[in-house]
Parts: structure tokens; C-alpha cells; sequence
């Protein structure tokens, strides 16, 4: 009869036996294009943002204000007279 499958020997019509994507393949996608936009996000937040953050000190106004005392000390003991004293 007519209405039965071919014969296993004969050649399958074009597009019959396509390769079927495994499943794991767009999640395999997904997750790359993930991590690529995850791992530019966070270059751009440390170019701007940690980066700068870095460039800025932080001052010890105690150890500034020890080492002006220090000069201011040393010029009153180096000074000659008392003019000398009162410029300082």
C-alpha cells in the first residue's frame, strides 16, 4: 500500500532528518552573553568609580600638625634675637 513509510533503503526526503539542537546549547549561550555583560559592568564600575576613588589621599592632620610644630620649634631655637623670635 501506498500510504506506508518508505522503504528504510531509500533516501529521506531534504529537511527530514534534521540535527536537533541539544537543550543545553542556549542556556550554554545565555550564560556566556551573561557573564560578557556581568564582566563589562564591572570594568566600567572600577575604571569609574574605584579607580578615581584610589587617586584621592587621605591626610593625618595630627601627624601635619606635629611636623609644623616641629619647624615652628625649630626656628624659635635657631633664631638669634628676639626680632627673629616674633617673625616666627
Amino acid at each position: 500500500p501506498e500510504h506506508r513509510c518508505r522503504h528504510h533503503r531509500t533516501a529521506a526526503a531534504p529537511g527530514a532528518h534534521r540535527m536537533k539542537v541539544p537543550d543545553f546549547i542556549p542556556a550554554l549561550v545565555q550564560l556566556l552573553l551573561t557573564l560578557i555583560v556581568v564582566a563589562a559592568a564591572l570594568l566600567l564600575y572600577d575604571r569609574t568609580v574605584v579607580r578615581p576613588a584610589l587617586r584621592i589621599g587621605m591626610v593625618d592632620v595630627a601627624e601635619v600638625y606635629r611636623q609644623k610644630e616641629a619647624e615652628f620649634t625649630q626656628l624659635l631655637t635657631k633664631a638669634g634675637s628676639e626680632d627673629d623670635r616674633q617673625k616666627a
